[in-house]
Formats: C-alpha cells, structure tokens, sequence
C-alpha cells in the first residue's frame, strides 16, 4: 500500500501555542526528521496529525483522504505514534501490551513474535513490561507499532536519554523499516541523525517552518543554526558534520585520536 501524509497550511492550538501554516509531505520508504528545539512544536505537530489536537486551518491528508473524515477505527490502524512519555500498565507482559494494539483486528502470536524479531526483541516476548529498561521499552514499542500494522509511524524523540547501544538499535529498526516501504515522522533535535538518517527534513522554530524539503539541500548551515539559535563550525573543513561553535578548535583538538607522539 503507497502511503502519503500531506500537511496543508495545517495550523492548530495546544494550551497557549500555536502551529502556523505548515506544509509538508511524508512519502512511504523515507525517513522525515522533524526537527527544532524544545518549544518548536514538534510534538503538538505529532499530536496534530493523529487527531489529538485539533486543527484550526488547513488540511491533513493520507493519499489524498482529509483525515478529519476518516472513522477513528481507520485511523489507528493506519497511523501509530510513539509519545516521549511511555504509559506504564500495571502488571501487563510484553505480550499483553502488543495485544492491546491491535484491539480492531484479530490475534497472530505468529505475526506478534515475528514483529519482536525484527526488532532484534524476541527474547522479551514474556517479560513484564514495566521490568524493561527505557530502551528496551521503546524497541518494545516500536514492535507494536509493526504488529498493530500500522504503515505510518511516528516517534517522538525516540532516542532521547537512551544508552548509546539502544539508540544504535532503534536508528537500525528505523533503516529497516524504511527498506520495508514504511512512511516514518520522527521528531528530534539530534544534529547527527538530522543530518545522516533522515531522508526529508521539516525544521521548525516557534511554530513555525524554517524550511522543509530533502535533506541534502535543507540541512544547510543557515537552516540548522536558524532552527537551533546556535552557530556552527564549516563542516567542509569537519569531515561534513555539522559541530556546534561551543565546542571550539581547541576541544576537537583533544579529541582528535592523532598518532602516540601527539605530532
């Protein structure tokens, strides 16, 4: 099934904030950061499109489908969304929360066990949920999403606070999924995975777009340090990675390996 979210001067209200005019789209196979600081609005966005908050102007659309007019049971099954903050059910398996995705459609332990594996999580088919660590929590999530069979996924600072190992591993899942034909939102303000993993770029600042589009001809300097309200060093002379100035010459410097003598 092709999948295309499409955002039209979308524009809506949480609280006191507010989304202005955005416009984007998400196609199947590729990776969209959405990406800005805390405050940009990436998780109202997020919100937005799963229908939780609602929309004031514009439209959202999913092949061409507003999906205001779509019946909800519809919905969830199409889209899954990965919030920061992770539930925390009370004495539930691993299994019993992947069953509890699904609730529209019938129970496959085989497809249930098949989604763990291909997030490397089949040992913790019987492990009680809240015994996961943050990590282990997230890739378990991630599962879900597979098993609910949703075809568009978003997440929501999916690595943040995670041991480097974990976020190898969901960066991985994320790889795999887009070989797969998934449509993939991942809101994030990691300058790395900006600028190696996603394959499309929506940055935001205060609710508003700084500018969207492929990732090789958005993650530009001026883009990045307009987002981030920081200045960067040229990544031409970086090895192509774009390092904030806080850091100076004098710390990559020490952190240059060099050769034993320090020449």
């Amino acid at each position: 099934m092709h999948i295309t979210l499409e955002l039209r001067d979308m524009s809506c209200r949480l609280g006191e904030f507010h989304l202005n005019g955005i416009t984007m789209e998400a196609r199947e196979g590729r990776i969209l950061a959405v990406a800005g600081t805390n405050g940009a609005g990436k998780s109202t966005l997020m919100k937005a499109i799963c229908g939780n908050v609602r929309t004031l102007e514009g439209e959202i659309r999913i092949n061409g489908t507003d999906l205001r007019s779509m019946r909800q049971r519809d919905k969830a099954t199409l889209i899954s969304y990965l919030p920061q903050e992770i539930p925390r059910p009370f004495n539930f398996t691993v299994t019993d929360i992947m069953k509890t995705s699904r609730i529209y459609m019938d129970q496959d332990m085989g497809v249930l066990k098949k989604s763990l594996e291909t997030c490397g999580a089949a040992h913790l088919v019987n492990r009680n949920f809240e015994s996961l660590s943050g990590g282990e929590k997230r890739i378990v999530m991630l599962a879900t999403m597979i098993y609910r069979g949703s075809r568009v996924i978003l997440l929501d600072e999916p690595t943040t606070f995670l041991d480097i190992d974990k976020q190898i591993r969901i960066t991985g899942i994320l790889r795999e999924l887009r070989k797969k034909g998934y449509t993939i939102l991942v809101a994030i303000h990691d300058l790395r995975f900006i600028t190696r993993e996603a394959d499309d770029l929506l940055l935001m600042r205060d609710g508003e777009t700084v500018s969207f589009g492929d990732r090789r001809n958005t993650a530009t300097r001026e883009n990045l340090e307009t987002t981030f309200g920081i200045r960067l060093l040229d990544p031409a002379t970086h090895g192509g990675d774009f390092i904030p100035e806080y850091y100076g010459e004098d710390y990559l410097e020490s952190h240059n390996p060099g050769d034993a003598s320090g020449e």
